[in-house]
């Protein structure tokens, strides 16, 4: 006999059997720590509890309910159809109702539909054809609906109307695409949790319900110049959120990554408060725990009878022909029916994204030009500076150039790096002095034991150890100053002004010490205008700062703030790649090779 206790989780009556000791608790035990016992439960751990030394009652989830279900009536349950079905099925055969989706026609002719504010899982041969159908079917309801899709798929059978929004398109999950994804789902699920929480209701669809009222309430103050219920507070506040569908194609080998795994399970247990929704399709069943809670399940041909009973509860899915399944609803026997397709009568649909740029996920960057970065910069990122990369914020689902602020009362740029992985420190000063081509006001002289090649930079006016420094390299580099100063250092809206830039490589070499306390003495005044990269080894910052930059190579505990720790451990030994506090950065494309000769000193 069952209890019903929660939608995640259920209490059975126990007969005699074997258990674990591990997992008994007592009455009293249950009563003080639910929440714990519950969360557990629907994670798919089993919990006997105890009264008087004898177990009389089981804690279990939905999914090994289920599996109790099947097992009632898998001896009188063989979802037989009661007449022949369709040999195919059009839009002429199906009637269609507002908030479901059609998805095929029993043998009495009715329409099996789906409820697409719920969660989806399809298993057997041909499950990636169903999507086409799905995308149709939710655009064609006319829900505000975007669509996050992976697939290995660029082509899929869809009918008339409009195309579906897809906002996210990921073609290939190997691990870094997988890792990628989850964690722009996680961002889209704390920014929908935040924003639940900024207006204090518990669902989206509260939300949606609220903001639709007071939007429609602003609309007609405005209409007669009033101040509708509520005040002039909420007036056009409340931004409309769209349901988001997450569609993993191949979810049986996708989920296999934990992090992906971790978020799917996440959105299936929370993501219907969040209006976020998982359609899982694949050959077979994704073996995840969450997955055995979604009660919207639908089996195509199956290898086995054994993998149909582990999706619909009866063995028949894998007698199926092809266009045939079988449905699976939370409230309902399983029922056999034809697919809808309209592969005779329309083209094949291309999946790309299609929405406006703020809507986009973007994308892994690969190498960048200085070019497409000066483009970003331009676009995004007004901000004075030298634009060397692009800001891959990935949780936050975006993109912009990352510059160095080069202007007027900047501060030292400091970059942190070790030894072992010199070849990040040449990638870097590469970047920048090939970003700096385009700045032609722009001066860098070069202090250290691995001096860049001034005939391939025409920005870099002198290169040489420190210890060679000598007056004449202070006075040239006093005329640069002076010469600045009478041309201003700001330059028009988005550029840099006439910088001169000194890049002190091994700032902890006691001879560079000297050298800018000298510097500083004998430039008086200007020095103050002078900009500085400097470059440490082996060493952290020496207070916090969400300023410093941290090369490939370095070990995540050298960084200070968390996030740039994270993401050193993420960008390895990539000298392509850096971190910072506001994020990973791609740097554009360099020439670091051409830029640096061999020459090595010993420090």
């Amino acid at each position: 006999m069952h209890y019903p206790l929660h939608s995640r989780f259920v209490l059975v009556r126990l007969g005699s059997m074997k258990i674990d000791e591990a997992d008994m608790i007592s009455a009293t035990d249950i009563s003080r720590n639910t929440g714990r016992y519950v969360t557990q439960a629907a994670a798919g751990r089993r919990f006997v509890i105890m009264n008087n030394h004898q177990p009389v009652v089981a804690l279990i989830g939905m999914a090994d309910l289920r599996r109790l279900d099947e097992l009632d009536h898998a001896a009188t349950t063989t979802a037989a159809p009661t007449g022949t079905l369709p040999q195919e099925v059009s839009l002429d055969n199906i009637t269609t109702f507002l908030g479901q989706i059609p998805l095929g026609v029993t043998a009495t002719g009715a329409t099996v539909n789906l409820d697409p504010l719920e969660h989806l899982l399809v298993v057997g041969k041909g499950a990636s054809d169903t999507i086409g159908t799905l995308l149709w079917g939710v655009s064609t309801d006319g829900l505000d609906a975007r669509f996050v899709i992976a697939t290995e798929r660029t082509a899929l059978m869809a009918g008339p109307g409009r195309a579906a929004a897809i906002t996210s398109m990921t073609t290939a999950l190997d691990e870094q695409s997988a890792a990628r994804l989850a964690e722009q789902l996680a961002g889209e699920l704390e920014d929908r949790a935040e924003l639940l929480r900024r207006h204090n209701v518990n669902t989206m669809e509260k939300y949606r319900q609220i903001a639709g009222e007071l939007n429609a309430q602003a609309d007609l103050a405005r209409q007669h110049n009033v101040t509708p219920p509520g005040g002039q507070r909420d007036l056009g506040k409340m931004k409309s959120v769209d349901y988001l569908f997450v569609v993993i194609d191949g979810a049986d080998e996708a989920l296999k990554n934990p992090e992906l795994n971790a978020v799917v399970e996440q959105i299936i247990r929370r993501g219907s408060d969040f209006g976020v929704f998982a359609w899982l399709t694949a050959p077979t069943v994704p073996r995840s725990d969450a997955v055995g809670t979604i009660v919207q399940r639908v089996a195509l041909k199956t290898a086995s009878a054994a993998q149909s009973r582990d999706v619909v509860g009866v063995g028949s899915a894998s007698e199926l022909d092809a266009h045939q399944g079988i449905a699976k609803l939370e409230f309902g026997s399983p029922t056999p029916f034809t697919f809808l397709s309209f592969e005779n009568d329309y083209p094949p649909s291309y999946l790309s994204v299609n929405v406006n740029d703020d809507a986009e996920w973007p994308q892994r960057p690969e190498r960048l030009t200085v070019n497409q970065v000066q483009r970003f910069k331009y676009r995004y990122s007004p901000d004075v500076g030298l634009p060397v990369g692009l800001l891959d914020d990935v949780r936050g689902r975006r993109q912009s150039a990352f510059t160095l602020p080069f202007g007027p009362d900047s501060e030292p740029i400091q970059v942190f790096a070790t030894r072992a992985s010199r070849a990040a420190v040449d990638e870097f000063l590469g970047v920048v002095l090939a970003a700096a081509e385009s700045e032609t006001s722009m001066r860098f002289f070069y202090f250290g034991n691995r001096p860049p090649s001034t005939t391939e930079n025409r920005n870099l006016i002198k290169a040489m150890p420190a210890s060679d420094v000598d007056d004449e390299t202070i006075a040239q580099i006093r005329d640069e100053l002076a010469l600045a100063r009478d041309r201003g250092h700001v330059g028009p809206p988005g550029r840099i002004g006439r910088e001169i830039v000194t890049i002190w490589d091994d700032w902890s070499h006691a001879d560079q010490e000297a050298l800018w306390n000298r510097l500083k003495e004998q430039l008086g005044d200007d020095f103050s205008s002078l900009r500085t990269i400097a470059i440490f080894y082996e060493a952290k910052p020496r207070a916090r700062t969400n300023d410093a930059i941290y090369l490939a190579g370095l070990h995540p505990s050298d960084a200070l703030d968390q996030r740039s720790q994270d993401i050193l451990r993420r960008i390895r030994n990539d000298p392509s790649r850096i971190a910072t506090a506001a994020g990973p950065v791609v740097l554009l494309k360099g020439t670091a090779n051409a830029m640096f000769n061999t020459m090595r000193r010993d420090d």
